[in-house]
């Protein structure tokens, strides 16, 4: 009896473990394939590890890599896909807009205004917060909307695109390996139109510069237009 289920077992193991080999190969054929085809930096670490990609991409920084998310039932953890477009600059303001996955997350962060688009597609378990609702809405077009929703609805994945006034990132998590070299780029491409969407068109560069620094100046004078630090001198005097 015990010499059956040690057998079971021990199949059970083999074949598990080949199998992960078996995909995890063909997930380093895919990523090396990719890097090479857009030139950018292919690691592959060791022999039981996931590759890490990164370079430009466009007009943006890259990077793809395999992580850890834990389950549930919190009792175990399970392997992801991360696809992650740095854009280089930041935004207006701060907001957080996501998958549901991610709602843990941004619960965390100081955004306190939630906003609840009014496109048809919208889902009320997507997640909208920011730290400006004006300057968000006027951000976050129709346009913008539909397009995060057309990725929103990705099989198998969670979506965050993150920013403030420093940077912006947009950042897929998934379960699928990624395995397929052919499959790989049309991913990464279809993330990278979102992308040219989501960026800001030179217009909104101008108005986000001026914003910014009018924000610097009334951090430095204060809402009197006098400098703090001479407020502060008056005060003791």
């Amino acid at each position: 009896m015990w010499l059956a289920i040690w057998f079971v077992f021990t199949v059970f193991i083999v074949v598990f473990v080949g199998w992960t080999l078996f995909v995890l190969f063909q997930q380093k054929k895919a990523w090396a394939a990719f890097a090479k085809k857009h030139k950018m930096k292919y690691q592959s670490p060791r022999l039981m590890e996931s590759p890490i990609v990164t370079g430009q991409f466009g007009a943006y920084q890259l990077s793809l890599y395999t992580g850890t998310q834990q389950t549930d039932d919190v009792r175990g953890q399970r392997f992801i896909t991360v696809i992650e477009f740095q854009f280089g600059a930041g935004m207006a303001t701060g907001a957080a807009i996501s998958t549901k996955e991610f709602t843990g997350f941004i619960s965390g962060l100081a955004f306190n205004h939630i906003i609840k688009p009014d496109l048809a597609e919208w889902k009320d378990e997507y997640v909208v917060k920011t730290r400006d609702e004006k300057n968000l809405k006027s951000y976050f077009t129709k346009e913008r909307q539909q397009a995060l929703v057309n990725i929103f609805t990705m099989k198998h994945a969670a979506v965050l695109f993150f920013f403030d006034e420093i940077e912006t990132v947009l950042r897929v998590e998934t379960s699928d390996p990624l395995r397929n070299a052919v499959h790989l780029d049309k991913i990464v491409k279809r993330l990278k139109e979102t992308s040219d969407i989501l960026a800001l068109n030179t217009e909104e560069k101008k108005q986000r510069k001026k914003l910014l620094a009018a924000e610097k100046e009334r951090l430095e004078y204060g809402e009197d237009g006098v400098p703090d630090e001479q407020e502060e001198t008056e005060k003791e005097d």
